[in-house]
């Protein structure tokens, strides 16, 4: 039939007619209708639209479609032009990784094959057959692509272009699918000793630079490595079209990938000098605003980390940020959405407040408030009767609540107040105390605002507060009865005759409620009994004369139960399947929400265990998931101890390996004692040696080594509260790579001992971690591991001084002076002792840390506050030295 009288586009509606009423038989008729006029015709756009079609109806029809669908599209390819066989390859490549993925949890329980069975049915194949067949298609489908010419807007009918403007031809096309793939493959099978890493700074030079470089390995499976080919190849071939947005858009790709990817001590500055080059390049293409974003967001996620209070982190991070899309702006005359979206983020004004749930009668309340983009804020007060009260925490409907509040806000306030705050210009979030006048015994609603106004499309926040005498302390004895006793706020003093009143939450078909159901009284020493209701929970009014309290949380006559909430699927393998005793069990597992469609869960804590054949746990590690739902690590099996069933266990998922002394060792690997101190940024050497237990050595033996750096804080800061963040960093690998062993069995491991980016004025510690995997020509392999910490303090201090001293006794001081590798160091060491003046109140804590900065004068908080220390007054370290005894 010729195509010429034949309307593709109507049959094509009618397959979506039939498809969409629940017909697929029927549709697929209509689509071999197409395929065959298509064919006659020689129209391969359409031939090819209907070969994909009626295979993706095929499977959805068909169970177990997956190796019919396989031989379909490796016949057609057969048969195809060039291009088609491309395009074919590159949807079969796809394909075959979606199966992979929904198929995980039983493809990685098969084993292989022999590797001579080509012809095997997909259903056999294992996860390293998976990724050598859909490495080869894709890869394929770009390099023996022969017209690199061939535009997309001639498969309009076919292709669902995820970019037209930077892909405008089926090479660009094939190649962005492709590296997509490679970039983001988390490969599920053993790596060589050989991996390829990303650790050249060479890899983020210039696009012209780049195209140039002899990128080689002999891990040619690896997935980043394919990619970093494959943007190599698109920047060549486009340094030859002069084809400028799809330059530019690659090399964005490329930095990008490498970013996320590399292993370089100072990665983000090669990242920003990349970014920087591209600007140069290509200084008037509208496209770099897609740099500047990159840019601008690379900053802003310094920002995001800088802590006000303990000036961690870049101060400076968001105003940098700004200053990219500022210079943006001017340039191109405005912004992209994405710098628009980010400059709104970083402009966003915040806030928030904390304060006691109660309070005391006519006393000053102090209140911490954070804002970000704000110099002043206003307060209104606004008392609300005990019925108010009551029905706004009896109401459990959230837009309800918020009705009422709404509604409580639009009354006129007790109190208004405005209070000028610090003018802070770097965007960040800042904390200070502030002062509200004393209140008369009642409930209150606090609320805080932008403006004076307190309208609904300000900024404004609010808290529900009591003020009130009366303090209870709990007591639960579950099975029988709850005791509350009852003590005047300020004094201590017990209370006697306060009337108490249960209100016992009710389920009910219409609805849920609190009813009163009992009352109490206090007795002589302020204590008041409830017996054991049923499994209800219950809110306690207190009343004593004019003084009322609400409890602000609900009380439960139940215990609680086990409720596990971790509803994600978790996959985990293992480097091998059975090991011997001592040896390093390398670990990685996938993290996917359990969803319709699953995704990858981001960031997501993980703790996994190591079990020994008795169940008990060897060891245990904390980890968060990648950018791409993964995590990896190791443990090292012990020497010694019962053989057999090993579990690695996170989550109640497990993955069994086996441990055995399958062979008896023929050698051991170990690393010679590390010696002396060393300064951040010098070069380290660790010496290691393979030796058999004959006495021989080991000698061209392979090496597999790696090198990780982690930062942490060994001593406190005396600056800082008594707030201690966990700023402890996680293991990052700064380098690898592989050696022979000399004649003697020895090995040489070199490294520079380099800092981590971020400025840090605590000083912190580094520890470098080497572990090494020796290899035999047997396939032997042991590992051996040793770390060393190196410090921009070369020494630190030790002492048996205790904080409390008896002074009608003796003291003998005990100082002596260590590296940071416990390595007995001979220095002087001069001691002062001082007498300090402690101050003359004894302070209480806040329910906040102190804040980053004060509004209120000394005198000022002093007078009101006299028990909350101003300025970490608490503190010795801040006490004043009254004079010199030794």
């Amino acid at each position: 039939m010729n195509d010429q009288n034949y309307s593709f586009e109507k049959e094509w509606k009618e397959v979506d007619q039939l498809e969409s009423k629940g017909l697929p038989k029927s549709s697929l008729e209509v689509i071999d209708s197409i395929y065959k006029t298509a064919k006659a015709s020689n129209n391969e756009v359409q031939m090819l639209n209907a070969f994909i079609r009626k295979n993706t109806s095929n499977i959805e029809i068909q169970e177990d479609a997956i190796d019919s669908l396989y031989l379909n599209y490796f016949n057609e390819i057969l048969s195809s032009t060039n291009t088609n066989a491309s395009i074919l390859k590159s949807i079969l490549a796809e394909s075959l990784n979606s199966y992979l993925q929904q198929n995980m949890w039983q493809i990685q329980e098969r084993t292989p094959l022999a590797e001579n069975n080509v012809n095997q049915a997909i259903q056999t194949w294992d996860i390293r057959r998976f990724h050598e067949e859909i490495q080869k298609l894709y890869l394929s489908s770009v390099y023996d692509l022969k017209d690199r010419t061939v535009q997309t807007s001639k498969y309009n009918a076919l292709i669902a272009n995820p970019s037209t403007e930077y892909l405008l031809s089926i090479y660009d096309l094939l190649l962005y699918r492709a590296s997509e793939f490679f970039k983001s493959s988390n490969s599920h099978i053993t790596e060589p000793v050989y991996k390829f890493t990303l650790n050249k700074a060479e890899y983020f030079s210039s696009n012209s630079e780049f195209s140039k470089i002899n990128i080689t390995t002999k891990d040619t499976s690896s997935s980043i490595f394919q990619a970093l080919l494959l943007f190599q190849d698109g920047i060549k071939h486009h340094l030859i079209t002069k084809n400028e947005n799809a330059l530019i858009d690659l090399d964005i790709r490329r930095i990008e990938f490498l970013n996320q990817n590399a292993i370089i001590p100072n990665k983000q500055e090669l990242y920003l000098k990349a970014l920087d080059q591209l600007i140069t390049s290509y200084p008037n293409n509208p496209e770099l605003l897609r740099v500047y974003y990159l840019k601008a967001i690379s900053y802003y996620s310094e920002g995001n980390q800088y802590n006000a209070k303990n000036k961690t982190g870049n101060a400076n991070g968001f105003i940098e940020a700004m200053q990219v899309i500022e210079t943006a702006n001017k340039k191109y005359g405005g912004v992209s959405e994405q710098l628009g979206d980010l400059k709104s983020v970083i402009q966003q004004k915040h806030l928030e407040f904390d304060i006691e749930a109660i309070n005391i009668p006519d006393k000053p309340i102090l209140l911490k408030c954070k804002v970000k983009n704000l110099d002043k804020v206003y307060a209104k007060i606004i008392p609300i009767s005990n019925k108010e009260y009551f029905e706004y925490v009896s109401e459990q409907n959230y837009q309800n609540k918020q009705k009422k509040i709404e509604l409580f806000i639009s009354k006129k306030g007790l109190i208004t107040n405005s209070f000028a705050l610090k003018k802070m210009d770097d965007y960040q979030f800042h904390e200070t105390e502030m002062m509200l006048n004393p209140l008369k015994t009642g409930n209150y609603i606090v609320a805080f605002c932008e403006q004076p106004e307190f309208k609904s499309n300000q900024i404004f926040t609010t808290k529900l507060i009591q003020i009130s005498k009366i303090a209870w302390f709990f007591r639960d004895n579950k099975q029988v009865e709850k005791e509350f006793s009852l003590v005047d706020r300020e004094t201590g003093q017990q209370l006697k005759n306060v009337k108490a009143t249960i209100y016992q939450w009710l389920y009910d078909n219409r609805e849920n409620k609190f009813n009163k159901i009992s009352n109490f009284v206090s007795d002589k020493n302020g204590k008041i009994i409830i017996p054991q209701q049923k499994n209800n929970s219950y809110l306690v009014e207190f009343i004593n004369g004019k003084d009322s309290l609400f409890t602000e949380y609900n009380y439960y006559n139940y215990e609680n139960y086990y409720r596990n909430d971790y509803h994600k699927n978790i996959f985990l393998f293992t480097d091998r399947s059975i090991y011997r005793p001592g040896q390093i069990v390398y670990f990685k597992g996938i993290v996917a929400n359990r969803e319709i469609l699953p995704k990858v869960a981001t960031n997501e804590p993980i703790e996994i265990s190591l079990k020994d054949a008795n169940y008990q746990v060897v060891s245990k590690l904390r980890l968060n998931t990648n950018d791409f739902g993964s995590f990896n690590g190791s443990f090292v099996l012990p020497n010694s101890g019962l053989t057999g069933n090993f579990t690695i266990d996170c989550f109640g998922i497990t993955q069994i390996i086996r441990v055995e002394e399958y062979k008896r060792p023929t050698f051991e690997a170990k690393f010679d004692p590390t010696e002396g101190s060393y300064q951040l940024g010098e070069s380290i050497t660790f010496k290691g040696k393979a030796i058999g237990y004959t006495g021989s050595a080991l000698n061209d033996a392979t090496v597999k080594y790696r090198i990780t750096r982690k930062k942490d804080y060994p001593y406190w800061p005396w600056w800082y509260s008594r707030w201690i963040p966990n700023r402890n960093s996680a293991a990052v690998e700064i380098d690898n790579g592989v050696l022979q062993t000399q004649p003697d069995g020895s090995f040489e491991v070199k490294f520079v001992a380099k800092a981590d980016d971020v400025v840090d004025k605590d000083k912190p510690r580094f520890q470098f971690e080497i572990t090494a995997d020796v290899t035999d020509i047997t396939g032997e392999t042991h590992a051996a591991k040793t770390s060393i910490y190196v410090c921009e303090i070369p020494f630190v201090i030790n002492s048996n001084i205790e904080e409390k001293l008896d002074k009608n006794k003796d003291n003998n001081w005990h100082i002596s002076t260590a590296n940071h590798n416990n390595q007995v160091m001979k220095t002087t060491v001069k001691l002062k002792v001082y007498s300090l003046i402690q101050p003359k109140t004894t302070f209480i804590n806040r329910m906040w840390e102190a804040p980053e900065y004060q509004v209120l004068t000394k005198s000022e908080f002093q007078k009101n506050f006299p028990n909350f220390s101003y300025d970490g007054e608490e503190f010795e370290y801040n006490w004043k030295k009254r004079q010199l005894s030794f």
